[in-house]
């Protein structure tokens, strides 16, 4: 039998017994020869076979800190940020999640942005979102581009998104199939040590395709150029394991006509529509506009995230990025 006691809790469990015993919160722990099971307010958030673990609890004390190192972790994060939009995923969503060893920035750009509202990207106009995995085609404007590509995005199987990484090399004009069809497609980056000649598309296939470069504004997801190397898209998509934890964005406008623009940071979920999460309005002559987020705006599972912006006038160039934690459901 092993007993844990602080001045909060007593935990104790014996082969084949099973207690029950608050620990912190509204946490309590569940244990018995196979399991260590962990609740949060009546939900599972640990839930691990015990004999896994046997060998590393020598003492109960060493126990007591695992199980509470957890807990810090994912239910009582030191930043009363991250700790409160863990609880609301936990209340809302029933997840538990935890930091990815990586952030997530988008950024984006619109030189030709009008007074009708686009998405900041460099390709102009609105992302027609493809229905099923539809995006399958790379080409370049160049006939000597012959670098090798990484494209970022996600794949579709039923309502679950899956995120992936794939490469491709560029066949100059002609165009080169993906090894896997995408549903969202979120980044491409030059993967070689030579700048594109030409600007590269990333799109989907059927459409009238004119030296390398698509015909069809709609079937266009991605496109970038030799003085970027990469896609400039304030935009993507999470996977059915990933919520974004957005804590900042930024948004301005360049100084080469007078113009003020409005921005809307928007979030769609799976199966719905697009809505405006947070407006902001800036113009060419104050500069960059940085908006830090508390409470934390929470992007869930396998939803589309945007950044729109109309302008008072034609031909507004504007930049825009949001930068948050990758969280993963435990």
């Amino acid at each position: 039998m092993i007993v844990i006691t602080d001045d909060q809790s007593t935990i104790q469990f014996t082969d084949g017994q099973t207690t029950y015993n608050p620990l912190k919160g509204n946490v309590t722990v569940q244990a018995n020869f196979n399991n260590l099971l962990v609740y949060h307010s009546g939900k599972v958030i640990i839930n691990e076979l015990f004999t896994e673990f046997t060998p590393i609890f020598a003492s109960a004390e060493l126990l007591k800190d695992f199980v509470e190192n957890i807990l810090d972790q994912n239910v009582f994060n030191s930043d009363p940020r991250i700790s409160h939009a863990y609880s609301v995923i936990l209340d809302q969503f029933g997840d538990v999640v935890r930091v990815k060893d990586k952030s997530l920035l988008k950024r984006g750009r619109n030189d030709d942005l009008g007074t009708s509202e686009q998405l900041v990207w460099v390709q102009g106009g609105f992302e027609v979102y493809a229905t099923g995995n539809d995006i399958d085609t790379i080409s370049s404007s160049n006939a000597g581009d012959t670098q090798d590509v990484l494209i970022e995005g996600h794949t579709i199987l039923g309502n679950d998104l899956t995120f992936l990484v794939q490469s491709a090399t560029l066949n100059g004009q002609n165009e080169v199939t993906l090894d896997t069809p995408l549903y969202r497609a979120t980044n491409i980056q030059n993967d070689d040590s030579t700048d594109f000649g030409g600007t590269v598309f990333v799109y989907e296939s059927g459409g009238t395709v004119t030296a390398g470069v698509p015909q069809v504004a709609a079937d266009i997801h991605l496109e970038t150029d030799g003085t970027n190397n990469q896609s400039l898209k304030c935009a993507t998509s999470l996977s059915s394991v990933d919520y974004w934890l957005i804590t900042q964005i930024e948004v301005s406008v360049q100084r080469q006509q007078v113009r003020s623009v409005d921005f809307m940071l928007q979030i769609r979920e799976f199966g719905k529509v697009f809505t405006t999460i947070f407006p902001i309005s800036a113009n060419s002559s104050g500069g960059s506009a940085p908006i830090t987020f508390d409470p934390i705006i929470i992007c869930p599972k396998n939803s589309d995230i945007r950044m729109t912006a109309i302008s008072s006038g034609t031909s507004t160039s504007v930049s825009a990025f949001i930068n948050g934690y990758l969280d993963i459901i435990q």
